[in-house]
This record gives C-alpha cells, structure tokens and sequence, in this order.
C-alpha cells in the first residue's frame, strides 16, 4: 500500500494546524526550488567539431543546460529548436567556420538576438601583440578553459 499526498486536496487551515504556516508553497519548497532552478538553467549551444571538447564541457558545466553541435552545418537547426540563451562555438572548424556561422546566426531573425562567444584554440593578436579578448563583436575564451571562465561569459552575456 502505497501513502500519497494530493497536494491541492489539502486546505490551508489544514497545513496551519499541523504547523505549515506558509501553505502548500512553504511545505514544497524544496522542490519547488529545485524544479524552479531546474528550468532556469541557462542554455548553451555548443558549436565545435571536436567531440572529446563538446563532451568535457557537457560534464564539467552540469550547472548550464547545455546541447552540443559537432557539425557547424546543423547548428542554426538544432538552434531554433533548442532555443539557447548563448551560443559557444570554435571558430575553426572543417565544413564551417565559426566566423561564417556566426554570421549565419546573426543575420537569421529568430536567433539574431542571441549572443555568440568563440571559443578557441587560435587566439589572434592585436597589432600590439595582445590577444584579442573580442572577434566581430564578440567574446573570445582561449582554449583550454576553465568552467570559472565560462560562467563569466554567461554573467556577462546573457541577461536573464
């Protein structure tokens, strides 16, 4: 025999007798707050040719929901069903490159809005002989990076 809880058959003088003093919200909050913090995760798009990278990333930024592209020429598809609040992508890329795709991105209407960071290995340098932090407007994260470095571009990207 198995004991359940119907939660909207439970009145809120019922829950104020037996302690709850903040109703069913208060008595669920836990996973609510879990459930709420679930479907906040921001969403990434992957973009590189490099599973082993795309794979790490997946596993090392669980926090971030994240959906990986191998083949740059099925990112704007997989993009307008995935619907992400950033897109991470290499910028070298066989078939694509990450330059061409973005711009691919920017000028499609659905996904325009949607900010872009490269994230690779050949980093170009400025004439002063500084790495460039930014490429056609867009960040740069140098390969090999960190998770820390990832959820800073997130902060400073998406805007939830």
């Amino acid at each position: 025999m198995s004991v359940g809880v119907n939660i909207r058959n439970i009145r809120l003088a019922e829950l104020k007798s037996i302690g709850y003093k903040n109703g069913p919200k208060a008595f669920l909050s836990p996973l609510y707050e879990d459930a709420v913090s679930f479907l906040n995760r921001t969403k990434i798009l992957a973009v590189d040719d490099e599973v082993g990278f795309t794979r790490l990333l997946k596993f090392a930024a669980r926090q971030f929901d994240i959906c990986t592209v191998n083949d740059p020429r099925q990112a704007i598809e997989v993009a307008t069903e995935f619907h992400p609040d950033l897109i991470l992508m290499d910028r070298y890329m066989p078939r694509m490159s990450g330059d061409v795709l973005a711009r691919s991105f920017e000028e499609h209407p659905k996904l325009r809005h949607i900010p872009i960071a490269f994230v690779t290995a050949s980093v170009p340098r400025d004439d002063d002989g500084q790495y460039r932090t930014h490429l056609h407007g867009h960040p740069v994260l140098m390969k090999p990076v960190s998770v820390e470095q990832i959820e800073e571009c997130v902060r400073s990207c998406v805007k939830k």
